[in-house]
């Protein structure tokens, strides 16, 4: 198991989500009297930023000036599903090995990001950017991976471009705990690349691409234990 320090995390996050973009990042906070603030950065002020603390988010795309609006958007760079866990009847542990044997590869690609959130889990996969001309395609595929991740908690409600997410690193004051990546996979997904080879209006009887190598890199996880003396 590798330790990964919490500000090497929020680093490794930020970097991953915003790796050269170009526009302007929200950064969120909700304070302990439960207020909301925000703020804009371009990446490299975001990165100097502290995530230290209860309840800080950013947002995943990025924006051609500093306001968190559909209309504003400029560069879309990740697809992402928060999973409620706590909705359903399975432990986190118990998702993410079905997810891992009959998911990943198979009807959904797999995740670049998983995170621990403290309540749940969310799965981020990051994509080559693309301009706000292709959120028709992007919402398509945001609701194939939500369609396939409900039963596991999926949150209808957070599919939106202009989404702000918890930050690896931070704490989360409703479970008490700390914000955790789980693992990482290195690789670049393309939107269209997604669309072609698990969108279900596609033959589905065509053999799937394997060609992508797995590059897991397991960081500190539970599960990890358990498949071990499995």
């Amino acid at each position: 198991l590798i330790k990964v320090d919490d500000i090497d995390e929020s680093i490794e996050y930020i970097d991953t989500i915003h790796r050269e973009s170009k526009g302007w990042i929200t950064k969120a906070e909700i304070n302990k009297n439960k207020e909301f603030s925000q703020w804009h950065y371009l990446v490299g002020d975001l990165l100097k930023q502290d995530f230290d603390k209860e309840n800080i988010y950013i947002s995943m795309s990025t924006f051609y000036k500093p306001m968190r609006r559909i209309e504003t958007i400029k560069e879309i760079g990740s697809l992402f599903i928060d999973l409620d866990t706590y909705n359903t009847q399975f432990t986190k542990t118990q998702i993410l090995m079905n997810l891992e044997e009959n998911y990943f590869n198979r009807s959904i690609p797999i995740p670049n990001l998983i995170i621990d959130s403290g309540r749940g889990l969310t799965l981020v996969w990051s994509i080559e950017k693309v301009p706000h001309k292709a959120l028709p395609l992007w919402k398509a595929v945001q609701e194939y991976l939500y369609s396939r991740l409900k039963e596991f908690g999926a949150d209808r409600k957070a599919l939106d471009v202009t989404r702000i997410l918890r930050v690896p690193g931070s704490i989360n004051s409703k479970s008490g705990t700390r914000v955790t990546i789980l693992e990482k996979y290195e690789y670049k997904y393309t939107l269209r690349e997604i669309q072609s080879e698990f969108l279900p209006d596609l033959d589905e009887n065509r053999p799937k691409k394997k060609g992508r190598p797995k590059k897991v890199v397991y960081i500190h996880r539970e599960r990890s234990l358990y498949q071990g003396r499995i």
